[in-house]
């Protein structure tokens, strides 16, 4: 764990390379802020699971809106156990994905 790290940044992105995912920049500029929107945001399971590591961590965030992404089961299941690690997080919006997820 990456305790001095209280971002999540340095957990995130050693976890997008070693996934093979892209970082999300939206992600690495409002990590300090109390809310991060990724709405819309084309998220997949592994990008969650990378995001899940950096929320893991962080001491910023309460809110995230995770709407309309299509993270399905899996990503779900990451975000849980970033969230028992992780008592800043208060508030998880999470919509269904209207589209095909492909």
């Amino acid at each position: 764990m990456l305790a001095l790290d209280t971002t999540g940044r340095t957990g995130y992105l050693i976890t997008c390379k070693k996934l093979s995912v892209s970082p999300c920049s939206i992600f690495l500029r409002h990590a300090m802020e109390d809310k991060l929107k990724l709405k819309y945001y084309g998220l997949r399971p592994r990008d969650t699971r990378a995001l899940a590591m950096g929320f893991r961590d962080n001491t910023f965030i309460t809110n995230v809106d995770l709407s309309y992404n299509c993270i399905g089961t899996e990503g779900i299941i990451y975000i849980g156990r970033a969230l028992r690690e992780n008592q800043h997080i208060s508030d998880i919006v999470r919509g269904v994905c209207t589209g095909a997820c492909l």
